[in-house]
Order: structure tokens, then sequence, then C-alpha cells
């Protein structure tokens, strides 16, 4: 499929092109490109990648003050309707995350993170290993303060 070039559009022209607007109560959702499977994404005038819903919130409704977060209340992040959007501190982005049930305490810890490399049988190992840190971490690809942290309960705390 041949790229679509909007030349001489409006940065709120293009934003709109890939917008599916709906009613006023509904739900836009995003029809361009989506980053991790969440938000949606566009390239801004300037040449930046973009998160859309904080495009939504600077084309429709004026700057986004310095280190504030563009929420959701519908909770549906590739939405860029600018009624459901609000700004909101990083503090009221976790309330709201907990308040809506977004928060799962404890599933995504040890080897249920999404970034883990290791499991608890390997954490258990380390713990148990006569082998030096570093020696350890060499063989292991890991970093020294990863086998201390383990050893010492700093981190994997829940793997007994």
């Amino acid at each position: 499929m041949a790229q679509v070039q909007y030349h001489g559009l409006s940065e709120y022209e293009r934003f709109f092109k890939w917008t599916d607007v709906k009613g006023p109560n509904e739900c836009w959702p995003w029809k361009g490109s989506i980053k991790n499977g969440w938000h949606g994404q566009w390239r801004a005038r300037d040449g930046s990648i973009e998160l859309t819903h904080r495009a939504a919130w600077r084309l429709m409704k004026g700057p986004i003050p310095c280190g504030m977060f563009v929420l959701h209340k519908c909770d549906n992040p590739p939405c860029v309707n600018p009624t459901h959007l609000f700004l909101g501190t990083q503090s009221d982005n976790l309330k709201d995350m907990w308040a809506k049930g977004r928060g799962r305490p404890g599933v995504s810890r040890g080897e249920n993170h999404g970034n883990a490399k290791l499991t608890a049988d390997l954490v258990r190992d380390i713990r148990t290993s006569k082998e030096s840190g570093v020696e350890m971490a060499r063989r292991l690809g890991l970093s020294k303060t990863t086998i201390f942290d383990i050893r010492k309960r700093r981190s994997w705390k829940h793997i007994v």
C-alpha cells in the first residue's frame, strides 16, 4: 500500500485524518500507529514522536504544563476525544489506575514481570551458591550488584 501524503494540511487537519470521530460523548479511537499495543502515536509537526492523547490535548485544549500527564476518564488508551481527557500529576495517574482497578499488586513481580531475566529457581541457586558474586555475575550475564542484592534480599524478597 502506498504511503498517503497530506501536504498542505494543518497539523490539526492531519491529526483528524487518523481519528475515528464519533459522537461527542463516545471514544474517538486513533486509527494510526499504536505504541506497545496501548497508546496511539504520531509524528508531530516538529518531527518528534508524540503520544496521540497528548497531541489531542495540545491541539484542542492548549499547551500541557511541564510535568503534567494527560489522563483518560474513559480508561481507553487509544481514545483522543478531548472531553475524555484531563490533566493530572504522576500521583493522580497512579490514584486513577488504582481507582479503576488496573493496579494488580504482586502480579507483576518476580518472573511474572515483563522484563524479568531470572526465575525463582535461579534466585534460590544464587542465594545458596558458594560461587563468588563476581564469578556468578560473569557466568549469568548479570551485574555484581544484582547478585549482591539478591543475596542480601534487597531484591526478589518474595522468594524464600
